[in-house]
């Protein structure tokens, strides 16, 4: 059956969302963005997400530093097996 989850990343195989493939824990889905402005000033953008449906976890960061600072968040999500 679709869910609306099958529009999102996580796919291990052509199957819909809600079935994962040979189950491996290790398998994740990674995207990792980094911007930075071409003319040298000190300015870098930071954003990443990671799915790992097999271990009902999603994970992602976004950090921005302006010369020396650097300002960083992070969060985790566990998504209970139900919610599937």
């Amino acid at each position: 059956m679709l869910t609306a989850q099958d529009d999102l990343i996580g796919h291990q195989t052509p199957a819909p969302f809600a079935t994962s493939g040979a189950g491996d824990v290790r398998f994740t889905e990674r995207y990792w963005y980094t911007a930075h402005p071409i003319d040298g000033s000190e300015l870098l953008i930071d954003i990443g997400l990671g799915y790992y449906p097999n271990r009902h976890v999603m994970d992602g960061f976004a950090g921005i530093t302006i010369f020396a600072p650097r300002v960083a968040l992070a969060c985790v999500r566990w998504r209970p097996p139900s919610e599937a």
